[in-house]
């Protein structure tokens, strides 16, 4: 009897410990609303992949067509959802600096269909514009640490490129729920670039 009054004692202590973790999880501000979102999985073949105005056509009515379906808010394309990450990028700064920063592609409509809010500037078009491609959206976090002043047009380099901020965004916890928002940029997914053969359709209803 004293075993089995341990054991329900070490369950119960242990149930405790779980809903305490659970209710500070729930205390947590995540930046974004995952409520009312579905995301699907997408591929697609190589005649699609490998051109570059099929990419666009495709890419360009898949969003159209969702988004006129009844009840769709809004949607979007992206590689993955939060808080799986997508990865980190070294940014070059115009001061020489070189910084880190997580990375995300994505359409318009990532900020709406996850309600991350849009603080200054305007999110991506709805149709790929081929003179937006080196543009990026950076988050309050990134602005506030590296972009001195009014961060709208100041530059930032990823890779060999030179891209210029045109928005800034609320923080969302985009690497772990369980840190907070870390600098992020958000770049266009916008062919010829980006053209990848998998992705996510993410809806929110």
């Amino acid at each position: 009897v004293a075993a089995q009054l341990g054991v329900v004692f070490a369950l119960m202590i242990g149930a405790g410990l779980l809903m305490n973790s659970l209710y500070r999880l729930s205390q947590i501000e995540l930046g974004f609303n995952p409520e009312n979102v579905v995301a699907l999985e997408m591929s697609v073949g190589p005649r699609i992949w490998q051109a570059t105005d099929r990419y666009v056509a495709f890419q360009t009515e898949l969003l159209e067509r969702v988004r006129a379906l009844p009840d769709v808010a809004a949607a979007t394309l992206t590689f993955s959802l939060p808080p799986y990450p997508q990865g980190r990028m070294a940014v070059g700064l115009r001061n020489g600096e070189r910084v880190g920063g997580v990375s995300r592609v994505v359409t318009s409509g990532y900020f709406d269909a996850l309600k991350i809010p849009l603080l200054r500037g305007r999110d991506f078009p709805a149709r790929p514009d081929y003179r937006l491609e080196k543009s990026v959206i950076v988050n309050h976090a990134f602005a506030s640490r590296y972009l001195a002043g009014n961060p709208l047009g100041q530059y930032v380099q990823t890779g060999p490129e030179w891209r210029a901020v045109m928005a800034v965004v609320g923080n969302a916890r985009e690497w772990t729920i369980r840190e907070k928002p870390d600098p992020t940029l958000y770049l266009p997914f916008s062919p010829p670039n980006v053209t990848p053969r998998r992705f996510s359709l993410v809806v929110r209803t």
